[in-house]
């Protein structure tokens, strides 16, 4: 229980970076374009994104901001943009 009550904030504040770092300049990469893509491809699309923009690219930030531009893209138009996730 008390492992778990840490890791929540951290997800959060993962979360908020992609977000911020999206906002910035974002991607090109369409939500059709990134569904499609292998787990590797999509993973290297985040990297980019959060070195771009000078975020931390550890395994747990690469896994929340992927996360999130899945979310964001489950629920968007596949012509919505990754980089449109702070916008949506």
């Amino acid at each position: 229980m008390r492992g778990s009550l840490r890791i929540a904030p951290l997800g959060a504040i993962v979360v908020a970076a992609f977000l911020s770092a999206c906002g910035s300049s974002g991607s090109s990469t369409t939500c059709s374009d990134f569904r499609g893509m292998s787990l590797s491809d999509q993973k290297s699309v985040v990297t980019n994104i959060l070195s771009k923009h000078g975020q931390s690219t550890s395994p747990l930030a690469v896994d929340g901001a992927l996360l999130s531009a899945k979310g964001y893209c489950f629920t968007h138009s596949g012509s919505d943009t990754v980089g449109n996730i702070e916008g949506g």
